[in-house]
């Protein structure tokens, strides 16, 4: 399969402003549209404000004098629209190409092109995912910890944000894994200047078989690739944390989003003009380098949604408040992206 949501890009969103102001704030189809495109509830700030400008990933407002801007991951709002609406984009595909671009361009919709391109996670800008190692053999705790490693997913619906686990023979180690987000922050402009930022990550499911109550943080990352993960990309993560609070297996949440309020390090390591690059990782045991008291095949994980979960509701994303000198704008940035 193609993915062909990508007819829905920059230049469409462009032309087609105005007949999409009015679909998000028009009183009755409003509701529906900011519905279709997963931008209703609580799966958006902007609550019942009125939209005033909207791009694949990103929509705009003003909150009294305070511009606002929440950017999703990847082209998601690209992707509503095409899944939404296939059965019409396809018949405008067709008048287009086969009648109107041929002999009434002024009846043309713009849709006579079609741009396909390979399928599954077409990631442009950015990636996240869980990186690892495991192995089904005893292994100290070094040879896990201070592995190049030997696995990694940036597909999965949902996956470890960190994770250990034990063997079987007294005080060796089967795995651990680590997980990886970059956010795509070049927005911001040089001249930005941030005032306060939060890395969030929607929690899914977590395990502790032996009250090992591990803690998680907000780690820099560097994978070898912005689009893509592999194994090896399992020791790019520092060990310096990004956030003076880490999160408790106990306290991480399965139903809500787990925030991660940056402090003057994190800050300082989200790029103005270009890839932000952030982990996760357990502050204790992993990155203090202490083994936890060992327990056969004992597992402690938590787990998060990754940026291929169905909709934007459960994406990882990274807030950042900032000014810009020339303009004094508030921008609320919620993208992770690909």
């Amino acid at each position: 399969m193609n993915n062909h949501w990508t007819a829905f890009g920059s230049l469409f969103f462009l032309l087609h402003q105005d007949r999409l102001f009015w679909l998000l704030n028009a009183p009755v189809i409003g509701r529906w549209f900011r519905y279709v495109l997963r931008i209703s509830g609580d799966s958006s700030s902007v609550g019942s404000l009125k939209i005033d400008r909207i791009l694949p990933n990103a929509i705009f407002w003003w909150q009294g004098d305070k511009q606002v801007a929440e950017f999703r991951t990847h082209a998601k709002f690209s992707k509503r629209l095409y899944y939404a609406f296939a059965p019409l984009w396809w018949t405008l595909h067709a008048w287009d190409w086969c009648v109107a671009d041929r002999w009434v361009p002024e009846l043309s919709f713009g849709f006579a092109t079609l741009t396909s391109y390979p399928d599954a996670d077409p990631e442009t800008n950015t990636v996240d995912g869980s990186v690892g190692f495991y192995s089904a053999a005893e292994n100290s705790w070094a040879t896990v910890r201070d592995n190049a490693g030997s696995g990694f997913d940036d597909t999965a619906l949902s996956d470890v944000a960190a994770y250990i686990r034990a063997y079987s023979t007294t005080d060796t180690w089967a795995g651990m894994y680590r997980g990886i987000f970059l956010f795509n922050t070049s927005a911001l402009t040089g001249s930005a200047v941030i005032s306060a930022a939060t890395k969030s990550l929607y929690g899914v499911s977590k395990r502790d078989d032996v009250a090992w109550n591990a803690a998680l943080n907000i780690y820099t990352s560097a994978p070898a690739s912005n689009t893509a993960l592999e194994a090896g990309d399992f020791d790019s993560l520092g060990t310096v944390a990004q956030s003076d609070t880490s999160i408790t297996h106990d306290s991480w949440s399965i139903t809500g989003y787990n925030d991660f309020a940056l402090n003057s390090t994190g800050i300082g390591n989200i790029s103005k003009t270009g890839i932000t690059k952030f982990g996760s990782r357990f502050a204790t045991y992993d990155v203090a380098n202490s083994a936890p008291t060992w327990s056969s095949l004992a597992i402690n994980r938590v787990n998060c949604y990754y940026a291929d979960q169905t909709g934007t509701t459960n994406d990882p994303k990274l807030v950042v408040t900032y000014t810009r000198p020339e303009s004094y704008i508030t921008i609320t940035k919620n993208w992770a992206l690909e």
